[in-house]
């Protein structure tokens, strides 16, 4: 039984310990990214839920409060806090 696979010609150690710590540097550095770009998003939204519950609240300060805020349907636990 005759194999189509040629033998791949080796590869220097040194070469290989570069490209592996290049991979291990690029990996590191992707999940840092994630995590900035998701620490951002978080604070987008809490910046928005914040300004949300403080107009609901406003209104609610002029007309009563009428209708239930939904930010009271989901337990906003940044309200209770103050």
């Amino acid at each position: 039984m005759t194999s189509s696979l040629r033998r791949l010609p080796r590869v220097p150690r040194p070469v290989l310990r570069w490209a592996g710590e290049r991979v291990q540097r690029w990996s590191e550095a992707s999940v840092q990214g994630s995590r900035r770009n998701a620490m951002v998003a978080a604070t987008a939204l809490t910046q928005r839920r914040v300004e949300a519950r403080e107009v609901t609240d406003y209104l609610a300060s002029l007309h009563g409060p009428a209708v239930a805020s939904p930010h009271d349907a989901h337990g906003d636990a940044a309200h209770a806090r103050r």
